[in-house]
């Protein structure tokens, strides 16, 4: 307490008002001492329970960071663009969904998707036979539309390509799809793998069917505790560690390798599966 005068004539000349003659100190004994009441009584009564919050995180100090930090760093840089296919189970179209993510790097820990409920959806055709299934107002968004901006009349699409169904969001919801990567599918079926709806999801940018990895997002941790695919204190699929590398379950050639420097191998790995199209530089 060395300089605490000094402290508080800086504080009241920033015109912040705190009562320095009955203030309460962090250092204090007395403090310690009621906040670890306060926690015992919370345990006593069942009120603890243990939790996961998704946060900025430093791989290279190793420890999250508060949104000002993340925010004092913040620069640009080149993510790799893709645009992956979910086949839906049980289809009679055979269709899949299209989600558009720029952090491949979160696909092997993918749990979910998500669409707006208030959004119109098509199953489309495309030259090929392959049937998709986006948002309308984002078809513009598939390799070979050669169309800019906003598809304002999906009837009149480029020749090869058919509407084939059009659907609200939130018909959609439930619907189960294949993983694209092993990891957790056993561990995970009896919840994942299945369509949520939320109105987080926009119609500015992507397909409009946003991948879940709770994990690392906080929308997608928030969805995927709304609907049942995680739960509070329960398993939650991280396979990172905290130098930012792939670990267990991930297997060879991701396992060990930053997670973006293994977005290439990811990327090269669903190329011939389900990968719709990739950007380098976005």
């Amino acid at each position: 307490m060395r300089y605490s005068k000094e402290w508080e004539k800086t504080v009241l000349r920033t015109g912040r008002w705190i009562d320095f003659d009955n203030d309460y100190k962090t250092l204090d004994r007395s403090f310690m001492e009621s906040v670890w009441w306060v926690f015992k009584t919370l345990w006593e009564k069942n009120l603890v329970y243990k939790g996961f919050k998704v946060m900025p995180y430093s791989t290279a100090c190793n420890t999250p960071l508060s949104n000002f930090e993340a925010g004092l760093d913040y620069r640009d840089v080149s993510d790799p663009a893709v645009m992956v296919l979910f086949p839906i189970i049980g289809c009679e179209l055979h269709a899949s969904f299209v989600a558009w993510t720029t952090t491949p790097w979160t696909l092997p820990s993918n749990l979910a998707l998500c669409v707006n409920p208030t959004f119109i959806y098509v199953y489309v055709r495309g030259p090929g036979g392959d049937v998709f299934l986006l948002a309308e107002a984002r078809l513009n968004t598939l390799p070979g539309m050669g169309k800019q901006g906003r598809v304002s009349d999906s009837n009149s699409l480029p020749e090869g390509w058919e509407i084939m169904r059009r659907v609200l969001g939130s018909e959609l919801e439930g619907l189960r799809y294949e993983p694209i990567f092993p990891f957790f599918e056993a561990e995970m079926k009896g919840t994942a793998f299945k369509v949520c709806c939320d109105r987080y999801v926009t119609d500015e940018s992507g397909s409009g069917v946003v991948h879940q990895a709770p994990a690392y997002g906080e929308d997608d941790f928030r969805v995927c505790l709304a609907n049942g695919v995680v739960v509070k204190g329960g398993v939650l699929p991280d396979p990172v560690d905290a130098n930012g590398c792939f670990c267990h379950p991930v297997t060879e050639p991701y396992r060990g390798k930053h997670v973006k420097e293994a977005d290439k191998d990811l990327i090269a790995a669903i190329k011939n599966m389900v990968l719709l199209h990739s950007d380098p530089s976005i």
